[in-house]
């Protein structure tokens, strides 16, 4: 079931993927990859804006490698 949901996901992003992997010079199977990961190990509501941002749910993912979200996390000093 996660997994026929997340093959979804990626079928409706895969316009916005390809455009967005041209524009950046991205391979978009690395994209793909990533984004399978990420959507396969998402916790319940995390999509949501209001949970997303607040802090109470913690990832640690390909997409969480940015400085900046290390820092959100305190997983990194200011």
């Amino acid at each position: 079931m996660v997994r026929s949901n997340t093959l979804a996901q990626l079928r409706q992003l895969k316009p916005v993927i390809l455009s967005q992997s041209r524009r950046q010079r991205v391979n978009p199977m690395l994209v793909t990859a990533i984004l399978f990961d990420e959507i396969q190990h998402s916790k319940p509501g995390e999509d949501l804006p209001f949970i997303a941002h607040s802090g109470l749910v913690r990832t640690h993912g390909p997409a969480q490698l940015a400085i900046t979200e290390l820092i959100h996390q305190k997983r990194l000093p200011v």
